[in-house]
């Protein structure tokens, strides 16, 4: 089986996919990095919120239409695939459209009303359009791995990583607006990416602008369920940053935020495993069945946990040099939240490769019912852990959330193995 996998589409795939991730996991910490040396907690914090709000738009808008899309899509022959992606491509920028408007509307709102400053508009505004704008390219981003176009899916990823670079050093520059000018560089590279990713899918023959009413049909029924689950998931294991701005302050969001920069790349890995996975799960289990599925999940999830391992025990020998001299910060409680972290991301990583099993076997419904339950317990932990620990206390309740959420998913594989 090893030497199968060794000769797969899944590692062809992955090696192109391990070097995209590395790239924007490498912006993304350089971009942590300049805002953390060079701008005020109050600045880094205000781009982390706002960061925190377009990763909910674009997993909701993932959940809605690409998660079901890349469940669906593969099992089709290669005309009807591209039509329905076709399909859901135009569906999906007419509702970002909207989403933009009201955006605008509320902007427009606060603005009239006073209730935030000048400053707090502007980022208001500026988060809005890189909402939109990243929910396109991640679109974009799916449609290419449903296709396995790994070198395209370098390239456009290589031309968003150098103008977001671009666009964060020049913020760092006016510091009296360098939130807003941070936030506004992921809407330009956002943009530009799609706008690229577009000119090159959109010039194939089978792309239709119809409206396929049958496609929605189809979807629905995953989407809504999953949209169901992200937000009750977003609510635990994003939402605890506004919690610690109600319960502390900002310079808390910056110390946790800070420390989890630096397992972006094991965050970064599983998010770029979970993307690839799912495409690539359907096509196994249409042709395989589920235990060959789950054996191959198996295998991937061990090598994974290794990599991810080796890269958390560097990272923890070079904690003094990294946060002392690369980040020029002392953080609180900094080795407590980076052990946490680490359990949290190593947890996730697994949790995530198992997960697309299910997804592709169609478990919406009971993961956002077992999402629910779980997002309350986990965040009656957090609020109770910051009132006990302060900001690790966040960090306790959270690692609780997910490890139930782990016990749950595996629960789940058990039945659906026991259902073949």
């Amino acid at each position: 089986m090893i030497a199968r996998l060794v000769q797969s589409r899944l590692l062809r795939l992955f090696s192109g996919t391990v070097i995209d991730q590395a790239m924007l996991s490498a912006v993304n910490f350089l971009v942590g990095l300049l805002l953390i040396r060079y701008t005020t907690d109050a600045d880094y914090a205000s781009y982390v919120l706002v960061q925190t709000a377009v990763m909910l738009l674009v997993s909701l808008q993932g959940a809605w239409i690409g998660g079901p899309l890349a469940v669906l899509a593969p099992q089709l022959p290669a005309r009807e695939r591209r039509a329905m992606i076709s399909t859901a491509y135009f569906g999906q920028r007419r509702q970002g459209r909207w989403l933009l408007l009201v955006c605008a509307v509320s902007a427009l709102g606060l603005s009239l009303s006073g209730d935030i400053g000048g400053i707090g508009v502007t980022i208001f505004a500026a988060g809005s359009l890189a909402g939109w704008a990243s929910m396109e390219r991640e679109f974009l981003r799916t449609v290419l791995l449903i296709d396995a176009r790994a070198p395209t899916l370098l390239l456009v990823d290589g031309l968003y990583v150098l103008v977001l670079a671009g666009g964060v050093v020049l913020a760092i520059l006016s510091p009296t607006a360098a939130a807003t000018l941070a936030v506004l560089a992921i809407a330009i590279a956002s943009m530009a990416a799609a706008r690229l990713t577009r000119r090159i899918v959109t010039r194939e023959p089978t792309w239709d602008r119809r409206d396929n009413r049958s496609l929605w049909k189809q979807l629905r029924p995953l989407g809504g369920w999953a949209i169901a689950g992200v937000v009750v998931y977003w609510s635990f294991s994003q939402g605890y940053n506004y919690l610690l701005v109600l319960m502390l302050d900002v310079g808390a969001v910056a110390a946790v935020a800070a420390t989890r920069l630096l397992l972006m790349p094991v965050n970064l890995l599983t998010v770029g495993v979970k993307n690839l996975l799912v495409p690539t799960v359907a096509g196994w289990l249409a042709e395989f069945g589920l235990p060959t599925v789950m054996r191959r999940l198996g295998l991937f999830s061990a090598v994974m946990f290794v990599l991810a391992s080796l890269y958390c025990g560097v990272l923890w020998l070079l904690r003094d040099w990294i946060t002392g001299t690369l980040l020029g910060k002392q953080i609180p409680d900094r080795d407590t939240l980076l052990l946490l972290w680490t359990v949290i991301y190593l947890v996730c990583l697994v949790r995530d490769i198992w997960q697309s099993a299910l997804l592709v076997r169609k478990r919406f419904r009971s993961l956002a019912r077992f999402t629910a339950v779980n997002a309350v317990l986990s965040l009656v932990a957090i609020v109770i852990g910051l009132k006990l620990y302060g900001a690790p206390g966040a960090l306790l309740g959270l690692a609780a959330g997910e490890v139930m959420y782990t016990v749950a998913v595996f629960f789940m594989l058990r039945q659906e193995l026991h259902r073949v």
